[in-house]
C-alpha cells in the first residue's frame, strides 16, 4: 500500500515537473537540466512501467524517436571521434528520449492545457522583457549572466542569444495567434491577438535572427491557409509582402541582415574558401564539404559525434577552417548516421505531420503543424537538435501534443 502511495505521488509530481519544464525552456538552461533530472527520477519512481510502455509503444512519434535515439547510441560504438566526445554529442539528443518520457505525463487534456499556458507565460515574459530592453527601461543584457561579444549591435533579447530569441518569438507570434483564434471569450482573444502582433513586431523590428524571419514567414502562410484555405494563401502573400517591405525599410536590423545575406551569397565562390566573418559563405562551404563526407560514408555514416574529427582530418592541410557541425541538422545526421539515420529523422517528421490531423483539438492540430514547420525549416540552417533550447522545445512540445493521440483511430489513419 505504501509503495502504491509513493508511486501515485511520484506520477502526480512528475506531471507538474513536465508542466514547469515548459516554463523554464525559454528562460533558464540550469533550471531545464534540474527539471529533466527530476523528471527522470520521478518517472522511474512512478513505476507502472508496463502501462507506460504500452502508451509509448502505441504512439508512433514516440516510438520512432526512440528508434532514432537507439541509432545514435549504436553510432557511439563506431564513432570516428573518441568515446567521451561521442557520448557528449549523444547526450545532446536527449529530446528524442524526452518525447517518449512525456507521453504518460501529458495523457490528460487538463495537464496539456496547463503545460501550454506555462510555456505561453514564459514567452510573454520573454517578449515583455525584450520590449523593456528595446525601450531602454532596463539595461541591455540585464537578464544574462555574461555579455556576448556583439560589437556595434544593440541586443534586445531577453534570456537567450538573438538567434534563439527570434526563433522563440516567431513561434510565440504563431502560438498567441492560435490561442486567440481558438478562444471563445472576446477579451481573451484580444489579449492573445495583441501579444501575437507584438511578438511579430519583435521578430522583424527589434532583434536580429534570419532563421526567425524564415520561420515567421512560414508560420504566417500556414496560419492563414489553415484558417481560410486557398484564400488564406493570397492574404498571406499580401500581408507578408507588406510586412517584409515595412521591415526592410523601417528596421535597420532587418535591413542590414537581409542585405548582408544577399551580399554574402552573391560573393561566394566554390573554388575559394569563405571568410571567417562570411556566415552565408561558410554555410555553403560546410554544406558542400559535408556532402563529400556523406559520399564517402553513405549508409551508416561516421558515427555519433564523428563529424568534427572526420571534417578536420579530411580537410587537413587545406585553407578550410575546422568546424564542429555543418549548421544543418539533415547533413549532420547524414554524416553521423548515414542515409539510414537521415531516413529515420525524416520519417519521424513525416509521421508527426500526418498524425497531427488526429490530435483531439483544433488548437493542438494547428500547433503540431506549426512546430514541425518551425523545426524542419530551422534545421536547414542550424543543427537545431544539438542546440539546447531549440532541441528541448521540440522534444517537450512534441511530447505534450502527441500524448493526445488515442488508438485505434490514429493507427488506422497512419497505416493507410
Amino acid at each position: 500500500m505504501e509503495y502504491r502511495i509513493i508511486s501515485s505521488n511520484a506520477d502526480t509530481l512528475n506531471k507538474w515537473i513536465a508542466i514547469a519544464l515548459g516554463f523554464t525552456i525559454p528562460i533558464s538552461t540550469a533550471l531545464d537540466n534540474t527539471l529533466l533530472g527530476l523528471l527522470l527520477v520521478l518517472w522511474i519512481l512512478g513505476a507502472g512501467y508496463r502501462e507506460k510502455w504500452q502508451q509509448i509503444k502505441n504512439n508512433p512519434p514516440a516510438l520512432i524517436s526512440l528508434g532514432l535515439f537507439a541509432l545514435l547510441a549504436v553510432g557511439v560504438l563506431y564513432s570516428k571521434s573518441d568515446l567521451w566526445d561521442a557520448l557528449r554529442y549523444f547526450g545532446k539528443y536527449k529530446e528524442l528520449l524526452l518525447i517518449a518520457l512525456l507521453i504518460p505525463c501529458f495523457r490528460d487534456e487538463k495537464t496539456r492545457r496547463r503545460g501550454l499556458l506555462a510555456f505561453s507565460l514564459a514567452l510573454v515574459l520573454t517578449l515583455l522583457g525584450s520590449c523593456a530592453i528595446s525601450l531602454r527601461l532596463i539595461p541591455e543584457y540585464f537578464f544574462m549572466a555574461a555579455k556576448p561579444s556583439l560589437p556595434g549591435i544593440f541586443n534586445a533579447s531577453t534570456f537567450k542569444l538573438p538567434i534563439t530569441h527570434n526563433i522563440l518569438m516567431a513561434i510565440a507570434a504563431f502560438l498567441f495567434a492560435q490561442m486567440a483564434r481558438h478562444s471563445s471569450v472576446t477579451w481573451i482573444r484580444i489579449f492573445w491577438g495583441a501579444l501575437s502582433v507584438l511578438a511579430l513586431f519583435n521578430v522583424l523590428f527589434v532583434v536580429q535572427g534570419r532563421t526567425g524571419y524564415l520561420i515567421l514567414a512560414l508560420l504566417l502562410v500556414y496560419f492563414f491557409v489553415d484558417l481560410l484555405k486557398w484564400k488564406g494563401l493570397v492574404l498571406a502573400a499580401v500581408l507578408g509582402t507588406l510586412l517584409s517591405a515595412g521591415a526592410y525599410w523601417g528596421s535597420d536590423v532587418f535591413h542590414s541582415r537581409i542585405n548582408k545575406a544577399v551580399n554574402e551569397f552573391s560573393q561566394w565562390h566554390s573554388d575559394r574558401p569563405a571568410s571567417i566573418v562570411d556566415s552565408v559563405g561558410l554555410r555553403m562551404e560546410w554544406y558542400r564539404n559535408s556532402l563529400t563526407i556523406i559520399r564517402d560514408h553513405p549508409v551508416f555514416g561516421v558515427g555519433t559525434g564523428g563529424f568534427a574529427d572526420v571534417y578536420a582530418e579530411k580537410f587537413q592541410g587545406t585553407s578550410t577552417e575546422p568546424v564542429t557541425n555543418p549548421h544543418n541538422q539533415y547533413l549532420l545526421t547524414a554524416v553521423d548516421l548515414g542515409l539510414l539515420g537521415l531516413g529515420v529523422l525524416l520519417y519521424l517528421f513525416y509521421a508527426q505531420w500526418r498524425l497531427a490531423r488526429m490530435l483531439p483539438s483544433a488548437l493542438e492540430r494547428s500547433l503540431a503543424h506549426g512546430l514541425l514547420l518551425a523545426i524542419m525549416s530551422g534545421c536547414l540552417f542550424n543543427s537545431l537538435l544539438l542546440d539546447h533550447t531549440e532541441g528541448l522545445l521540440y522534444g517537450w512540445l512534441s511530447g505534450l501534443l502527441y500524448a493526445g493521440l488515442r488508438p485505434p483511430a490514429y493507427s488506422v489513419e497512419f497505416s493507410t
